[in-house]
């Protein structure tokens, strides 16, 4: 066993590993082997290694085997003025012990993570954990990696492969989640923030993809509430796409090619229909942005309860207003009535098809509004027990 506080450069780590035979199990724990370059030419294997507590910083180690090796509480922070990144570029880490390891700004790209624990260290009983802020885990392959507790803000995990991860409780904050595998990854929504990056940066088409994994994933572990909000984030981003100022962007490049040619070098007639399909795609586009919108308001997109029941309760007090306007509910007996309670009354008993009292509509005004309510009382009621079947169902 090694141990102590000093400088261990890549030689002396050869010879020491040339002495024993094995790395597995070879003990340097506290050692400085900050800036230090080791490829697979340089020692072949360091599977089962132990660098606990070990200062990293700015080491490379591409392409290097450290499967099951135990790094906890290691630095690999980027060192000196120039900030030189740790590059565990290809570095197979499968299994390997990482908890409470500061991998701050680390590039791990390619690398092999599966089965690694980057979470808290529950050996140990500590609160610390693994620190991959702003981590460059590309095509990173972390299947059933244990990162419980782990700081991922701002890492970027484009293209990495997290299915059947644990990522309870981790902060995934501003993470860019592009093209990640995420099927069966134990996640909770709170540890995304209120939105993800790409949403806020106006990136609509990729939020609205990467919405649809996580709505998949939220499924296929079961967490239908969580899911259903993914899938409404989902609307939300295809929603933007369609907005006048934004279908352009999205889809201007398929539905508008050469449109935008210069008057002069067209024809007339081929301008004018230039023209006319410039303004049939943004009056599409606006309709499809209209309904989507109004969609999402009424009910949620299918999946908000309180959403029907607001926009119920609102249309029947606007009825109930119309009513007062047009002086046009009472009794028979005693004529039109001066109670906003009885006008709130009969538009409840119009959008219910109950009967309270003996409350009628006394002129045609009145007659027309009740018409109108009760046909768009028809329709809101069947939309209430859509989604209330829909939210019973994603329950069950």
């Amino acid at each position: 066993m090694v141990s102590g506080k000093q400088r261990l450069t890549m030689a002396d780590l050869k010879a020491e590993i040339e002495v024993a035979e094995t790395t597995e199990g070879l003990r340097f724990i506290g050692y400085d082997l900050s800036g230090e370059s080791i490829t697979p030419e340089d020692i072949p294997s360091m599977r089962g290694i132990i660098l606990r507590a070990c200062d990293l910083r700015g080491i490379s180690l591409r392409n290097c085997d450290l499967r099951y090796a135990d790094l906890r509480y290691a630095d690999f922070s980027p060192l000196g003025i120039q900030q030189k990144k740790a590059n565990l570029t290809g570095t197979m880490l499968d299994g390997a012990r990482l908890e409470g390891a500061c991998l701050a700004g680390a590039i791990l790209q390619h690398s092999s993570l599966r089965f690694a624990h980057l979470g808290l260290d529950r050996e140990q009983g500590t609160e610390y954990s693994t620190d991959l802020s702003s981590t460059d885990l590309e095509m990173a392959n972390l299947e059933s990696a244990d990162l419980t507790g782990a700081n991922l803000r701002g890492a970027d995990l484009t293209g990495a492969n997290l299915q059947r991860a644990s990522l309870i409780g981790a902060n995934l904050v501003d993470v860019n989640l592009s093209n990640t595998q995420l099927e069966y990854s134990a996640l909770n929504k709170s540890s995304l923030g209120s939105s993800i990056i790409q949403e806020r940066t106006k990136q609509f088409d990729d939020a609205r993809r990467i919405y649809m994994a996580l709505k998949t994933n939220f499924s296929s572990i079961g967490a239908y509430a969580e899911s259903s909000w993914a899938y409404i984030k989902e609307r939300e981003m295809e929603t933007a796409m369609h907005a006048p100022w934004n279908a352009q962007q999205f889809f201007g490049k398929f539905e508008l090619q050469g449109s935008f040619t210069s008057p002069s070098a067209l024809h007339k007639s081929r301008f004018i229909s230039k023209v006319l399909r410039i303004i049939k795609f943004y009056t599409k586009h606006a309709i499809i942005w209209l309904f989507s919108k109004s969609s999402g308001l009424i009910c949620g997109y299918g999946e908000r309860v309180r959403n029907v029941m607001a926009t119920i309760l609102v249309v029947m007090l606007v009825f109930s207003f119309g009513y007062w306007i047009c002086a046009g509910v009472g009794t028979v007996s005693s004529g039109p009535s001066l109670s906003p309670v009885d006008y709130t009354a009969y538009s409840f008993q119009v959008m219910t098809g109950t009967t309270v009292g003996d409350l009628v509509a006394l002129n045609n005004p009145a007659k027309i509004l009740s018409a109108v309510q009760s046909t768009l009382s028809i329709v809101l009621l069947g939309l209430l027990g859509f989604v209330l079947g829909n939210v019973i169902h994603r329950r069950l």
